[in-house]
């Protein structure tokens, strides 16, 4: 008996010593308190991130709407002076010497007092 007592009490220590080793509550909590500021602090990275991305592809497209504003700005101005180096006025007549020649609406060109007009037949009418 006094040999089953002492295997018993031996037990009991070991088994006492084995759960004392684990960690404790308090811990348990710290390891779990760090994963989550960890996992906070990645989040936050990744939102910083994803805001600066969002702000270079804005910036990207201001800058590319400027040089299309330009573009199309430049192509105005030398299309105008083209068009002034040429003689063009408004309304699609051209000045040419004192004689103005104008498009009409049915295809005639005016020159002076005669118009012209193309038929259906290919032949040109004189009025």
């Amino acid at each position: 008996m006094k040999k089953i007592a002492t295997l018993f009490s031996m037990g009991a220590l070991v088994g006492a010593t084995l759960v004392s080793c684990g960690p404790s509550q308090a811990e348990i909590d710290a390891l779990e308190k760090a994963r989550q500021d960890s996992i906070a602090k990645v989040e936050a990275e990744a939102a910083d991130a994803k805001a600066a991305g969002d702000a270079a592809a804005k910036a990207a497209a201001e800058a590319k709407a400027a040089a299309d504003a330009a573009a199309t700005a430049e192509a105005a101005a030398a299309q105008a002076a083209a068009d002034e180096a040429a003689g063009k006025t408004r309304g699609g007549a051209t000045q040419k010497g004192d004689v103005a020649t104008q498009k009409t609406r049915g295809g005639a060109t005016q020159k002076g007092d005669a118009a012209s007009q193309k038929t259906r037949g290919g032949a040109t009418k004189k009025q």
